[in-house]
């Protein structure tokens, strides 16, 4: 019967972990904005997970600006997971921001490539840094993406350092 006991608990943990959640802090920088009235949003398929009406809702998300700074957050609890997501500079999609397409969704997080929607890849406590309302990065700071043909190399593992 204790094997039973064990078996039961040890199972239990492992559906919790399948199910793992974690906090997550979107920001956003709106310096150069002027911000409408409606207030900053984030729309997504993360909201429904977060306890919000439904995903992909730009209206029912609102952030929150911190202390008197261009930024804005929303913190949230959600499932550990691949995240697309969008700021807006109102309550409505006209007023979403347009991404760049260095920081769109890219092939190989399971998205379909080709839209301009953010991502974010959720796998623990995580506080994004805020990057420009339109734009790739913090203020003052570059995207910058590496890319590095290793075709002629023979590779041990898939770590290059």
């Amino acid at each position: 019967m204790k094997k039973f006991y064990a078996f039961v608990v040890a199972m239990l943990m492992v559906g919790s972990l399948a199910y793992a959640q974690s906090s997550v802090t979107f920001q956003v920088d709106m310096t150069g904005q002027t911000i409408d009235p409606n207030g900053v949003h984030i729309a997504g398929n993360f909201q429904a997970a977060a306890g919000f009406p439904g995903d992909w809702q730009p209206g029912t998300t609102a952030m929150t600006q911190v202390g008197t700074t261009n930024i804005y957050e929303l913190a949230v609890t959600i499932p550990n997971g691949n995240y697309q997501f969008k700021f807006i500079n109102g309550n409505d999609w006209p007023f979403a921001e347009g991404v760049p397409a260095l920081a769109q969704v890219s092939l190989g997080l399971g998205f379909d490539g080709g839209n301009d929607n953010r991502y974010i890849t959720v796998d623990g406590t995580t506080v994004m840094s805020p990057v420009m309302y339109g734009g790739t990065a913090p203020a003052s700071k570059e995207l910058v993406t590496m890319v590095v043909d290793m075709s002629q190399e023979t590779a041990l593992d898939d770590t290059i350092s």
